[in-house]
C-alpha cells in the first residue's frame, strides 16, 4: 500500500487496523432500523418465490444431514459454519459497531468447534476448500474451526485445504455491524487473506451492500451456482446467521455447523 492510502486508514480506522467507529446514530435508533429491516426482507423474500414460479430452473435447497454424507453421485458434502461470537451478539449497542472480530466468549467458540468436528483426524480433513466471507469474525472462526488463527494463538495450521475469500457469503445489511473494511484494510490485519483466490478480484473500497439489500435472494442465488460449480465435492462455507437462515432453513448459533448434501442437478 502506499503511504497515501496507509494514512487514509489510518484516519478512519486507527493504527492498530481495527475499526475505531460507529455509527452516528444512537444505538436505540440502530437496534430500530434492524427491526423494520429485517421483516422488509422477508417480504423480498416472498416475492422472490413468487417470481420463481415463472423461472424454468429452479434451485434444490441442500438436504441437511447429521454427518459428511453424499445421497448421490452428482451431490456435493457443503458444511455450513455460523461465525463465532462478537460483541455485537453479546448486546445490542454493539451492533453499532463495525466489522467486529470475535470476542473472547467467540474464540472460545471457534476452538470448541474444531474439537467437535474432529479436530485433525475428524472429517475436516475431506475438506477441499474452504469459502470464507471476508467480514472478520466469519475469518476468525474459518482459522479457528481448522485449528488455527487467534483462536489457537496464531499457530501453524495442519489442515491445509484450498481457502477463498468469498464476499457473496457476507452477511445480509442490518446494522453497522455488517459494514465490511476495505481490501487494503483487510490485508493489513489480516495478511493471510492477500494470499487466498478470490481477495484480488474483491472490489477495493464498499464490497459489502451499504445499505438495504432488495437483491439479497439473486446474491443467494449466485452463491449456490457458484458453491455448486466448484470442482471440489467437500466444501465448506463461513459466513452468517442471516444469510445461512435463508439457505438452510433455520438459524444457526454463533459457531453452530450443518453437515448438508447439495445436488447440482
Amino acid at each position: 500500500m502506499d503511504k497515501t492510502t496507509v494514512g487514509r486508514l489510518s484516519n478512519k480506522y486507527g493504527d492498530d487496523g481495527w475499526p475505531g467507529k460507529t455509527s452516528p446514530y444512537p444505538w436505540p435508533i440502530v437496534v430500530l432500523n434492524q427491526f423494520i429491516r429485517e421483516p422488509s426482507y422477508y417480504i423480498v423474500g416472498f416475492v422472490w418465490k413468487l417470481r420463481g414460479c415463472c423461472r424454468s430452473k429452479k434451485s434444490k435447497p441442500p438436504v441437511l444431514t447429521n454427518e459428511p454424507k453424499q445421497i448421490s453421485s452428482s451431490s456435493k458434502t457443503v458444511l455450513f459454519i455460523r461465525h463465532g461470537q462478537g460483541d455485537h451478539n453479546a448486546s445490542l449497542p454493539g451492533w453499532n459497531l463495525v466489522d467486529p472480530p470475535l470476542n473472547a466468549t467467540g474464540l472460545g467458540q471457534a476452538r470448541d468447534l474444531h474439537e467437535r468436528l474432529g479436530g485433525t483426524s475428524g472429517p475436516l480433513k475431506d475438506v477441499e476448500v474452504v469459502l470464507v466471507s471476508p467480514l472478520t469474525r466469519a475469518f476468525q472462526t474459518a482459522q479457528g474451526a481448522f485449528g488455527h488463527g487467534p483462536a489457537f494463538q496464531n499457530r501453524e495450521p495442519t489442515l491445509k485445504p484450498k481457502w477463498v475469500v468469498c464476499p457473496l457469503l457476507r452477511e445480509r445489511m442490518g446494522a453497522p455491524c455488517d459494514e465490511g473494511r476495505p481490501k487494503a484494510q483487510l490485508a493489513m490485519t489480516m495478511p493471510e487473506m492477500k494470499e487466498m483466490e478470490g481477495f484480488d478480484t474483491m472490489k477495493p473500497d464498499v464490497w459489502w451492500t451499504p445499505h438495504f439489500e432488495f437483491g439479497l435472494y439473486d446474491r443467494i442465488a449466485e452463491l449456490e451456482e457458484q458453491i455448486l460449480s466448484r470442482p471440489e465435492s467437500t466444501i465448506a462455507v463461513v459466513g452468517h446467521g442471516g444469510l445461512f437462515t435463508r439457505i438452510l432453513g433455520y438459524h444457526l448459533h454463533n459457531c453452530g455447523h450443518q453437515w448438508t448434501s447439495w445436488d447440482a442437478d
